[in-house]
């Protein structure tokens, strides 16, 4: 199956054909359509239960207002609370993560069912320039750790020094 209607000019031809013959249409929409409904499926729940969780530590705080703290506890408050800050900070954390990995599967998998092996190599090339991208910050960080720690012991061996009972 030809994608490209041009008159035949030798080397393009076969490259057109070859390139026609990588992309299959039905298992790239296959792969797509999959990738999509996971993170929909993923981010409703998270969202269900954030939306859950905080109707929980209203009601609680409503029913504390109500009843003038006869029957609910403050540790109950503090558990909704916690509940709360839970969703917020530690599982939309963890799904974002999630999603970076799917992602990273997902673009994979979308760009080898195109292209094939083309498909292969673009996305190890893409790969290699964003890890390329985050080594030199991340050993900068480091390098700044290491100058902070030695500047710490170093003031304490001055203040040692200044007064030995400090040590």
């Amino acid at each position: 199956m030809r994608l490209f209607c041009l008159p035949s000019h030798g080397k393009l031809e076969i490259l057109l054909d070859y390139v026609s013959r990588q992309i299959r249409t039905e298992e790239s929409v296959h792969g797509c359509c999959s990738v999509g409904g996971s993170v929909r499926a993923s981010t409703s729940k998270l969202v269900g239960r954030a939306v859950l969780r905080t109707i929980s530590l209203l009601s609680t705080l409503i029913e504390a207002v109500f009843t003038f703290f006869q029957d609910l506890t403050l540790r109950d408050i503090w558990n909704g609370i916690c509940d709360v800050l839970e969703a917020v900070f530690v599982a939309f954390p963890r799904l974002a993560w999630s999603w970076s990995a799917a992602f990273g599967k997902g673009s994979y998998n979308i760009m080898q069912v195109l292209l094939g092996g083309i498909g292969e190599l673009i996305w190890y090339t893409g790969f290699g320039v964003g890890w390329s991208a985050l080594y030199l910050p991340r050993q900068v960080w480091k390098i700044l750790e290491g100058i902070w720690a030695s500047l710490s012991k170093v003031t304490h061996e001055v203040k040692v020094w200044v007064n030995p009972k400090a040590g």
